[in-house]
């Protein structure tokens, strides 16, 4: 519901390529920010990803995106069944591949959680956001590593860093079976 809003907005496909341009933009220079915190590999992985998703950023269906959206901004409420969303300070028109990126570490992960999504999203993704997904992971999990290391909190560095990881092999392992080994 909340990405379909944005189908009736006359401008949102221009604004959601501006703003997702700018998105990729702010995650690439906070990570190149904090410089010797993140590996190099990894680094060397959000430049990537960062030029591959701006390679394709008008092919993306825009949606208005909840900006953060991934386990942190969700709120169970366990007697009522019901999940609620927090934390919209970053919410506006964008591609709606973003707010995909931080579930799709979990479905990699588990795999039914990416099948009951898809059931209640009632969309399947376009070619391009299948395209894009891995890197958005990347840009997300460089993005939360970031946040973490200005906080100073350990933990949250060390599953940051897990997480960075883990969508920079996904997204390793997505561009072999594209490309083929190097």
């Amino acid at each position: 519901m909340l990405h379909d809003s944005a189908t009736r907005a006359e401008k949102a496909r221009s604004q959601a390529t501006r703003t997702t341009v700018l998105y990729v933009q702010r995650i690439r220079a906070l990570v190149r920010q904090v410089g010797a915190a993140v590996p190099r590999t990894q680094s060397d992985a959000v430049e990537r990803s960062a030029a591959v998703v701006l390679e394709h950023v008008r092919d993306l269906p825009a949606a208005f995106c909840h900006g953060t959206f991934g386990p942190a901004a969700w709120e169970w409420q366990s007697q009522a069944q019901v999940l609620s969303l927090a934390g919209f300070g970053r919410s506006q028109i964008m591609a709606a591949v973003i707010d995909l990126a931080r579930p799709a570490l979990l479905w990699a992960e588990q795999p039914n959680l990416r099948d009951w999504f898809f059931k209640g999203y009632c969309r399947a993704l376009s070619e391009s956001e299948l395209l894009i997904l891995g890197h958005m992971s990347v840009l997300a999990a460089g993005e939360d590593l970031v946040h973490a290391i200005h906080l100073r909190d350990t933990e949250s560095i060390a599953a940051a860093a897990a997480s960075l990881r883990q969508a920079t092999d996904q997204a390793e392992t997505a561009r072999q079976h594209v490309d083929g080994p190097r």
